[in-house]
C-alpha cells in the first residue's frame, strides 16, 4: 500500500471509484485508519483520461498534491480544469 505525509499524518492511500467508474484516492490515517482527507474531486462531466485524476488542492486539502507528487503517486500535468470557483490540478497516476 502506498503511504504519503499530508500535513501532521502519515497516511496510506486508498484507490476507490466514484459512482461513475472515475479513479478515487482516499487518504486513510495510518495509525488509526481515519480518514483524513479525498485527495481526489469527481467531475462527471468533465472529460478525463485513462488513468488520470482530478486533484482537490484547495481549502482543507491545500498542499496534497504536492504530497502526492513527492510520494510518486501522481504526476501533475500541468492541465487544470474548472470546478465552478476553482480549478483542479489534472494528474496522471504513476501506479
Amino acid at each position: 500500500m502506498q503511504t504519503v505525509t499530508f500535513k501532521n499524518w502519515t497516511c496510506n492511500v486508498e484507490r476507490t471509484k466514484y459512482y461513475d467508474g472515475n479513479i478515487a484516492l482516499q487518504l486513510i490515517d495510518a495509525e488509526d485508519g481515519a480518514p483524513v482527507a479525498m485527495a481526489t474531486v469527481n467531475l462527471p462531466d468533465a472529460p478525463l483520461e485513462p488513468n488520470h485524476v482530478y486533484i482537490k488542492n484547495w481549502s482543507e486539502n491545500e498542499g496534497v498534491l504536492a504530497a502526492l507528487v513527492e510520494a510518486g503517486i501522481v504526476r501533475d500535468t500541468g492541465i487544470y480544469m474548472a470546478t465552478g470557483i476553482v480549478l483542479a490540478n489534472v494528474c496522471e497516476l504513476l501506479s
